[in-house]
């Protein structure tokens, strides 16, 4: 693990071996990079969560940068042995479009669940249209499954609800079988 910030870094040896680093932090590992202000990391338990202060603050937002993923969001709490984390108020980008949830969990490396998720292939400054829904499942970034979901064209509801559904993320790879 290479830690490095801007301001200043404190590490406690009181409660376990804790490091908080302040200014630009950055958190580099295998598993991926974490950007932010303001970032505390429990060295016992592998651990780092960092969080803006209010959640207009875009200087000192949380990114991870995992491979070809970037997640942006208010407070990362990330594992990076496990590879597991919880993002709150988060854009990802996935294959062809943006999902947009308020809390956002990955188990492992191929499943993502989403809370109150949005998902459109408009850049996410300008969603034209866009589904939302309560619930939602990311597989392996091929896979978009949804329950009890709504379209939205220019921020109006269509009036049919979508009980359960499912979106091929990545349309440009070729597949055999029964086409969706």
């Amino acid at each position: 693990v290479q830690i490095q910030a801007s301001d200043s870094l404190i590490i406690s040896f009181k409660d376990g071996k804790n490091a908080f680093l302040f200014g630009t932090a950055k958190v580099k590992h295998t598993s991926g990079e974490l950007k932010a202000g303001e970032i505390n990391m429990n060295i016992d338990k592998s651990t780092v969560e960092a969080k803006t202060l209010t959640p207009e603050d875009t200087l000192s937002r949380p990114v991870l940068i995992r491979e070809n993923d970037e997640i942006k969001s208010t407070r990362i709490l990330f594992n990076y042995k496990t590879k597991k984390g919880k993002f709150e108020a988060a854009q990802v980008k996935v294959a062809e479009g943006h999902l947009i949830g308020s809390k956002i969990k990955n188990v492992n490396d191929k499943d993502v669940f989403i809370e109150d998720g949005i998902y459109s292939t408009c850049p996410p400054e300008y969603l034209y249209y866009y589904l939302k829904a309560k619930k939602m499942k990311v597989v392996d970034q091929d896979e978009l499954f949804f329950a009890n979901a709504q379209l939205y064209i220019l921020d109006i509801p269509y009036p049919l609800i979508f009980p359960f559904g499912y979106v091929p993320t990545d349309i440009k790879k070729k597949r055999s079988g029964l086409l969706t």
